[in-house]
């Protein structure tokens, strides 16, 4: 089985040059997008834009300990750019979605009541993340990200002292002993399945960043059974917000709200299901025992 590439790594790289160049990548990404985000036509383009910028957050958080103060600045600010853009996001899918819950035996009158405004609100947003996405300020934070990431002033000389494939490793088990214990003891209320979404997502990144140096084909085989974990917690997390954004945007639509709430529920069934699975893949149990070798 080939193994495929994520950022073009190979072990002879150290720290500094790993980092350097999956943020390269990740930098190419966010340009990439942000003129769509800005334009504000399809809402995919704020959803990679997002994933961009999520990933960033993630390599420098396994390199937090070496992170200079200008690193810390540029997390801080774009742990903000991820909040201004969230909402945008969930009223793109619930936009999306609307269709699956707004049932027939809703009249027509209310149903383009809601769709307008959905609308409204989602065009209040656009102009938000105009303000912030389309600001010389965004531009000059970009700019300024980038030049610090080739002038080497993200990290501190400490970074130069870390070996790579042990760190990422580390991290990898780290991350991976993080969830089992969540998953022993989850009872998948809200704010959980919010928390393991995020650890998945993380855990995730962190193998498609290790993925060159390992070289392992169960690697890849976990990334793509994350990619699915995610996207059905994903699914779940999406119906919980909605129904937030439905109570306080809509009035009468309690109807909708119990259609998200009954989905809902049969999502947290598939969410247990799946990472029960997970917690006892045999598979993923041996490369966890590879690594800890």
């Amino acid at each position: 089985m080939t193994i495929k590439s994520f950022y073009g790594l190979n072990k002879d790289m150290t720290s500094k040059e790993i980092a350097e160049k999956i943020l390269d990548s990740l930098i190419v990404n966010v340009k990439k997008e942000t003129a769509a985000v800005i334009d504000g036509k399809n809402d995919e383009n704020l959803h990679n834009f997002r994933v961009a910028i999520r990933r960033i957050k993630t390599l420098l958080k396994i390199f937090r300990q070496q992170l200079s103060p200008r690193g810390i600045y540029f997390k801080k600010k774009l742990t903000k750019i991820m909040k201004e853009t969230q909402r945008k996001r969930d009223l793109d899918v619930l936009l999306k979605s609307m269709d699956l819950y707004v049932k027939d035996e809703v009249p027509s009158l209310l149903k383009d009541e809601i769709r307008l405004k959905i609308e409204k609100e989602i065009r209040v947003e656009q102009g938000k993340i105009l303000s912030v996405i389309g600001s010389q300020e965004f531009s000059g934070f970009l700019a300024d990200f980038e030049n610090a990431l080739k002038n080497g002033e993200l990290f501190d000389g400490k970074l130069n002292d870390v070996e790579p494939l042990e760190h990422l490793i580390l991290t990898i088990k780290k991350t991976y002993k993080k969830l089992t214990i969540i998953i022993k003891t989850t009872s998948l209320d809200n704010e959980e399945l919010h928390i393991l979404r995020l650890i998945f997502k993380e855990l995730r990144y962190i193998m498609e960043f290790s993925s060159d140096l390992i070289k392992e084909d169960i690697i890849v085989q976990t990334i793509s059974r994350l990619e699915k974990i995610q996207k059905t917690l994903g699914d779940a997390q999406d119906k919980i917000v909605q129904i937030n954004i439905y109570k306080k945007l809509i009035d009468k639509s309690k109807p909708i709200r119990n259609a998200i709430k009954k989905a809902l529920n049969a999502d947290r069934k598939k969410v247990m299901e799946i990472i029960e699975n997970f917690e006892e893949d045999k598979d993923i149990k041996s490369f966890i025992r590879v690594l800890n070798a």
